[in-house]
């Protein structure tokens, strides 16, 4: 395949793309206030990720090797970096006027963002109180003289940056506050209002510097680069656990990939600051908006009365296939388990886990984790099976990024426990959602496997949709067994019968499916191929995907992020429709169809087919045989297709217009069809009227008023009758 550039894209730059697609989730007004100031919170969350992983590791290239170019669009680190950081300029006045009018749109709701200076006296004096008793003391100030260093600026963390003047001559003053509170101060006076705890410090910071006269003020914002991973280690200990420890310190001072300034900055201490922390000119940005927005996420708790700012809510349901009174394991040896998040809920397989534990015919437990939540009750459980002498094995990985620290605490506390514990092999991450459960019943081994397309996260389950198959298939659970024995000895599977499993055994089986389709396609057979995800650079199967097109294979890719394909060029990609759903719902499970008909292979895949998921990690894949799972998978993905309200479609130049139909909103949908298809909860069986206790007069006194004799209930009156007759 020759390179031809304008079938493909970039990765950073389609990744840009699509954070632009949720900013415009932002502006939608048809979406709740809160929903969309949510939507610029996770655009900033989304974009400060990016830039430390992403932009750090095309920093780290550029200084080591600016030749190498990108595979697809044939761009150097650092024209790749320099495109990133000129895109983002592009979008930031967009996001610092969407949240200007939002919060304008918020406050005629009676929800006000304050500065200290249109602050009430009522409310500076509480402001102020906040600011001398929990702020002040644990401010950190250094007023800088020519030829100072200037202090370490941790990443993540908001400054304050003063210019000072005095009779000696102009000084720079750095303020931090390294004091743990609330991000807010509320106020209930007038309507609901609330100041940022910055604000409060950069409207007070005069007071910290007698004697100087206050020319600019600033916050400041620095993004750190994450680009540094236990695999970059070359001295890697045994102990695991303490190696990632000391990657997570030496994160801590990477150099900066992006710094940014609120306030009325003049050019000279921009240039300053950019010279001081190591940060290029094309980094420095400044903005006009908060800094950093987590604290929406805390905002929406405070407000979670105010209905009409959401969503409506929604509760995920169980089933109606699924019996509350069987043990799971039993209801999976009948017929395969699928189950749909959010739409369905997660505690189908939170009992399975859980019953295991309990299960006195269970032998062994084993399972991957990427991510889990705080509180999670799978380690919870898996921690009791452990304790009930069950053997457990868990293959945590640390190097799921941000979430290390989290997994080095889980993974103590499932050591601790009794369970065995691994952490994956060099240069490889365990990525797979794949969990095996082993009875011996009447001395014969019986499973249920489950896989998944997301983490075993009860928050996440809540808010990304993925799913999950329970079966007990005994040839999967063979392949199951197969890798987690592989992944006990530090190597990868290399043959597997019912699961795909990368890096081995996924990639080439998909291209070999796809050569299947252009095969019958030459043929003049119909030929189809369907794919879900949530990126697409694997340059392989792109390839592969673009000659399946030129070969008139119909071809639907549903791709919620990267994508480094374009649709609908000319001699390339006629045949190739690409759309992105950004949702209510973070889109995250993965599909893949193959065939029409009889023919038609479906799978559910924790892999997105991006190079790091084929090549460098272990996923799992699982074919669908059950006939009304397989249904129930390509009416989802139709679905998709159909979606006219969430859905963007990419044109030939790469760019994604969106659809406005109005008349499917796919998540609608689906959370409609798991309401209709849930389990009715059982009526209550109808209860006798409580008897009131029988009261026994006291003894009469002049004084007191004789209490009414009871009504004899119909009970007592039968057995006063039948003590009448013995008499």
């Amino acid at each position: 395949m020759p390179e031809i550039p304008a079938v493909y894209q970039n990765r950073e730059l389609s990744w840009i793309k699509f954070n632009k697609r949720v900013l415009e989730e932002a502006s939608d007004g048809a979406l709740p206030l809160m929903e969309r100031l949510t939507f610029a919170a996770i655009y900033m969350s989304n974009l400060d990720e990016f830039l430390r992983v992403r932009g750090g590791a095309l920093l780290a290239r550029s200084l080591k090797n600016d030749e190498q170019l990108d595979n697809k669009s044939l761009m150097r680190p650092s024209e790749q970096l320099s495109a990133v950081y000129r895109e983002v300029r592009i979008l930031q006045p967009l996001k610092d006027k969407l949240v200007t009018d939002l919060d304008r749109a918020l406050a005629e709701k009676g929800i006000r963002r304050l500065e200290y200076e249109r602050l009430s006296p009522a409310m500076q004096q509480r402001a102020d109180d906040l600011f001398y008793h929990s702020i002040k003391p644990f401010l950190n100030t250094y007023i800088l003289d020519s030829g100072d260093s200037f202090p370490f600026i941790e990443s993540g963390r908001i400054y304050a940056v003063l210019r000072l003047e005095n009779e000696r001559g102009s000084f720079t003053a750095v303020v931090s506050d390294t004091a743990e509170h609330e991000r807010m101060l509320t106020f209930t006076e007038d309507g609901f209002a609330y100041i940022l705890a910055e604000d409060i410090l950069i409207a007070k910071a005069d007071t910290l510097f007698s004697g100087y006269t206050v020319t600019e003020k600033l916050l400041i914002r620095a993004s750190r680069s994450a680009a540094v991973t236990l695999d970059d280690e070359p001295n890697i200990t045994s102990d695991r656990l303490e190696a990632m420890s000391l990657v997570l310190a030496k994160r801590r001072v990477m150099q900066p990939v992006r710094l940014q300034i609120l306030g009325s900055c003049t050019d000279l201490t921009a240039d300053m600051l950019a010279e001081t922390l190591d940060v290029g000119q094309d980094a420095v940005f400044i903005e006009h908006s908060p800094l950093e927005m987590k604290y929406v996420f805390a905002l929406r708790d405070i407000l979670a009365e105010r209905s009409e700012l959401f969503y409506p809510p929604y509760q995920p349901v169980i089933p109606k296939n699924i019996a509350a009174d069987r043990p799971i394991h039993q209801q999976a040896a009948e017929k395969d388990i699928l189950l749909s998040y959010p739409y369905e809920s997660m505690e189908p397989f939170l009992r399975l886990l859980e019953e295991a534990a309990e299960d006195d015919s269970v032998l062994s437990v084993k399972m991957t984790l990427y991510r889990v939540a705080d509180g999670s009750r799978v380690i919870a459980a898996l921690c009791r099976a452990a304790q009930n002498g069950k053997q457990v094995t868990v293959c945590t990985e640390l190097r799921a990024r941000f979430d290390e620290q989290h997994n080095i605490d889980c993974s103590k506390q499932l050591i601790a426990a009794g369970c065995k514990v691994i952490h994956g092999m060099p240069f490889i991450k365990v990525h797979s959602k794949l969990c095996l459960i082993t009875r011996m019943v009447n001395g014969e081994p019986l499973y249920v496997t489950q896989i998944g397309t997301g983490n075993y996260n009860e928050r996440t389950a809540l808010q990304y949709a993925d799913f999950t198959l329970m079966t007990a298939d005994p040839v999967i659970a063979r392949d199951a067994d197969r890798v987690f024995a592989e992944l006990e000895n530090g190597m990868v599977v290399t043959e597997t019968s019912a699961l795909l499993v990368s890096p081995q055994r996924l990639r080439m089986p998909l291209a070999a499916m796809i050569d299947d389709e252009i095969r019958l396609a030459r043929s003049g057979a119909d030929a189809y191929i369907g794919l879900k995800m949530n990126g697409l650079t694997d340059k392989l199967l792109i390839d592969k995907l673009i000659e399946a097109s030129q070969a008139g294979v119909k071809t639907d890719l549903i791709v919620r992020g990267v994508c480094c394909l374009t649709a609908g060029v000319t001699g390339y990609t006629e045949n190739i429709r690409i759309i992105s759903i950004v949702g209510r719902y973070l889109e995250h499970s993965r599909i893949y169809i193959f065939g029409k008909g009889e023919r038609q292979a479906v799978y559910i895949s924790s892999a997105d087919l991006m190079t790091r998921n084929t090549t460098r990690r272990v996923e799992a894949a699982v074919r669908i045989n059950d006939p009304d799972l397989k249904a129930q998978l390509i009416g989802y993905f139709g679905t998709q297709l159909d979606d006219d309200c969430s859905a963007r479609v990419m044109l030939p130049d790469g760019s994604y217009e969106r659809l406005h139909g109005g008349h499917t909103d796919c998540q609608k949908v689906f959370a409609q069809q798991a309401q209709e298809s849930a389990a009715k909860p059982e009526p209550a069986p109808p209860t006798l009227p409580e008897q009131p206790p029988e009261i026994v007069p006291e003894p009469e006194t002049p004084q007191e008023e004789k209490p009414p004799e009871k009504k004899r209930g119909l009970l007592r009156r039968i057995l006063d009758l039948f003590r009448r007759k013995k008499k």
